[in-house]
């Protein structure tokens, strides 16, 4: 009997140990948690901006007209010495750089006057050939609109033909009316052509007369319409003008 409990007290010291393995825990070794290092992430970048538009350039403002010296009208560099009876029109061609200008001197005679540059702008351009050309063509191209030539009257062939004395003869017209004519003035040269229109303009003004002449080293169309009585203050506006190529 005594045999038989010993081994139940050795099973059941067995059994206590294996228990007490398993236990409580206070014997067993103790858990360490492990630091775990955060995973670097990318900055995040933020969405990129339109670039602000660039703003246009304000547009240059528009050249002045160059005012006219007192008692007379200006094209650029080009000054006619001349009192208008009504203010000057001015305006710049565009692409072009001609300047022109239009206005009335006394006779109600009206005028057009164009800076189309410095003599030799191109080979010949401005030279007395050149002139001569341009003067031409601008005859050529207002011819249908020309009247006939006028006739003079010879009042001592009139008079004989009429007593008797003498034959009859041809009316006599003038060799320069329509013609292409030289012109020399003060510092100007170049040539015109003086005519009459077939039908009379505004204000009757019947006759006309233009030419290009080199003014100083600039080549200037000037011309205009008049009644009958203003041709040469016309003209003599060539020589009233003058040219200043730094003011161009």
């Amino acid at each position: 009997m005594m045999k038989w409990s010993g081994r139940l007290i050795v099973f059941t010291c067995i059994a206590l140990v294996v228990a007490g393995c398993g236990g409580s825990g206070e014997d067993t070794a103790p858990i360490v948690e492990q630091e775990t290092e955060p995973v670097a992430q990318a900055p995040v970048q933020p969405d990129p901006q339109p670039e602000p538009a660039e703003a246009p350039e304000p547009e240059p403002d528009p050249e002045p007209t160059p005012e006219a010296p007192k008692g007379g009208v200006a094209l650029g560099g080009l000054n006619i010495a001349v009192e208008p009876t009504e203010p000057a029109k001015v305006t710049t061609l565009p692409n072009s750089g001609i300047i022109e200008g239009v206005f009335t001197i006394e006779g109600n005679a009206l005028v057009k006057a164009s800076l189309l540059g410095p003599a030799g702008l191109t080979p010949g351009f401005g030279e007395d050939d050149s002139l001569r050309k341009l003067t031409e063509e601008w005859l050529s191209n207002i011819a249908n609109a020309l009247g006939d030539p006028p006739v003079i009257a010879d009042e001592a062939a009139l008079a004989a033909s009429e007593d008797g004395s003498a034959a009859p003869q041809a009316p006599a017209v003038d060799e320069n009316y329509g013609q292409v004519q030289a012109f020399e003035g003060d510092g100007a040269t170049g040539y015109f052509v003086s005519a009459h229109l077939r039908e009379a303009g505004v204000d009757g003004r019947a006759y006309i007369v233009n030419g290009y002449f080199n003014v100083g080293g600039a080549v200037v169309m000037l011309g205009g319409v008049h009644a009958g009585e203003s041709e040469e203050a016309i003209l003599d506006l060539v020589n009233k003008a003058t040219w200043s190529p730094e003011d161009s």
